[in-house]
């Protein structure tokens, strides 16, 4: 680039609607040796009217050379801005990614990637720009060697298999990363964004493949910047990323073909007729419309508590997005209702982080293990949130029990606890409690506490300590386990066994109702 390129100067041009725009400022002498410039602002435009948009982004100029953006703009919807603690993770991950859309990640700019060799993906005309414009939407259209449409012929639902249109990224460096995070050597590319319509479906990663990734069109949960996302980068021609950088995505790693080619519904169904569990999809419903029935599980890397998104909807699905044949306590037309609450994913149901607000406060919690803010006074499973707490499953549900009455806390079958690595042993503390040791993956720890006048009863399952900690040592799996404070063997590792309590005061209440009927009694003698 000549100086006079790199000296980027420009003033700002500005719509708050197509027949409301504006320019500011002036044309300056612009910044020298910069290779992009960001213009932010937070202005309520008409696109932040929709109550999904927290923000958007596009590229404002490209360089006459390569066609690389070097100037874009943020727009951040302040009505849909939060500073709150719990919000951060999500701001910052809104910022990073409107910025990638302006730096490249845009159907506007597909059309202009180049290869290794810096010659255009998609041809040009005489005049150097991409030979076919689509005036209706906007931008340039892309050669099929960035971005082609596949069909799937056999793509299952509960109504029988369908044809069913993906749209994938397949240029080189996609097309690995995308092989290799999920062990598909059949795959054709990564998939794009199917739905949402203009500014969400093509210009993100499809979220029933990619769900928690950044780029994905919708935030859920614990957001990452996957090796994917900087691949795209890199294949545009106009980047060199350090992937060394790239954060870990979870989702469908390794889970092979039959995950990313299929649909969440085949996916779902064969592996329930095999006894096994359909993660990272599930098939608890949440709610029917009437009354809750959500039950609390761990998500796959034990950092939250989470929620399978299984609910109603008013209307049928869309024949390809009805992901079950059957389900339990549902009619037959019912099913057809039933779906994962975020749309995006296909109506994929998937296990997801929630929060709530305590009643009659403004006060938030969230379901993450590590935010200490999220504990709770009186907890009836006896949490403990913080910077050393990880989610961990139950035997069963917990149990209440005082005077002759017992309450199950059916809702809950994990919840989050403290742990500690030592001597290459896992260590878990419930609530104001000791240390238990995990010998083994699948060990039993049996908690029983008196709290608040109730006897509370739980049985916590150990995970794998290769889970939790860096070294581990091999003990001998038995249903009993020692008690390091008195060098003794336990047969139930945890708590001794205890006796319901039941109340002074309504023993209290008793004897002063007999001796009123003793009274009375001795009076109509």
């Amino acid at each position: 680039m000549t100086e006079s390129e790199r000296s980027v100067k420009l003033e700002c041009s500005y719509c708050l609607s197509s027949d409301d725009c504006y320019t500011t400022g002036e044309e300056g002498h612009g910044i020298k040796d910069a290779d992009f410039v960001l213009y932010v602002t937070a202005i309520s435009t008409k696109r932040c009217d929709s109550v999904d948009t927290l923000a958007y982004a596009a590229h404002c100029q490209q360089e006459a050379e390569l066609d690389r953006p070097v100037a874009g703009h943020v727009n951040l919807c302040p009505a849909s801005l939060s500073t709150h603690r719990h919000d951060r993770e999500i701001l910052l991950s809104t910022v990073k990614h409107e910025i990638l859309h302006a730096l490249g990640f845009s159907v506007g700019l597909y059309a202009f990637f180049r290869d290794e060799n810096g010659k255009p993906r998609t041809r040009r005309n005489r005049y150097g720009k991409p030979i076919s414009l689509n005036k209706e939407l906007g931008y340039y259209e892309w050669d099929r060697n960035t971005i082609t449409t596949i069909l799937r012929e056999d793509w299952w639902t509960g109504e029988g298999k369908v044809v069913h249109p993906v749209h994938m990224m397949v240029t080189p460096r996609v097309r690995e990363e995308a092989r290799q995070h999920f062990a598909c050597d059949l795959l054709e590319g990564a998939e794009l964004e199917n739905q949402g319509g203009d500014g969400t479906a093509l210009t993100h990663w499809e979220k029933r493949v990619f769900e928690n990734e950044a780029m994905t069109g919708t935030h859920t949960q614990n957001p990452v910047y996957s090796r994917l996302t900087l691949a795209l980068l890199e294949d545009s021609g106009w980047y060199k990323p350090n992937y060394e950088n790239a954060e870990e995505l979870h989702w469908g790693r390794k889970l092979g073909c039959d995950f990313v080619r299929k649909s969440c519904g085949e996916w779902i169904n064969n592996k329930i007729e095999k006894g096994e569990l359909p993660t990272p999809f599930c098939n608890e419903i949440k709610h029917d419309g009437r009354k809750s029935l959500a039950v609390t599980r761990c998500t796959s890397q034990r950092d939250s508590l989470a929620l399978c998104n299984l609910v109603p909807y008013r209307k049928e699905l869309p024949i390809q997005f009805r992901n079950f044949a059957k389900i339990e306590g549902v009619s037959q037309d019912g099913t057809k209702h039933y779906g994962g609450s975020v749309e995006l994913a296909d109506f994929c149901p998937y296990s997801q982080e929630f929060e709530w607000k305590l009643p009659n406060t403004t006060i938030r919690r969230d379901s993450r293990c590590e935010l200490e803010g999220n504990n709770r006074e009186g907890e009836d499973i006896l949490e403990v949130y913080g910077s050393s707490s990880r989610c961990l499953d139950f035997k069963q549900p917990w149990r209440e029990r005082k005077c002759g009455r017992v309450r199950s806390l059916s809702h809950y079958m994990a919840g989050c606890y403290e742990h500690l690595c030592r001597n290459g042993t896992l260590f878990i503390a419930v609530h104001d409690s000791p240390l238990y040791p995990c010998y083994f993956e699948g060990q039993h720890v049996h908690i029983k506490r008196i709290t608040e006048g109730w006897l509370r009863e739980g049985t916590i399952v150990c995970p794998a300590c290769e889970e939790f900690c860096s070294q581990c040592k091999a003990h001998e799996k038995t249903d009993e386990y020692i008690d390091i404070s008195r060098i003794t063997k336990c047969p139930n590792p945890g708590d001794p066994d205890l006796d319901e309590p039941c109340s002074g005061s309504k023993a209290a209440l008793w004897i002063a109702f007999i001796a009123v009927l003793y009274r009375i009694w001795t009076d109509f003698r």
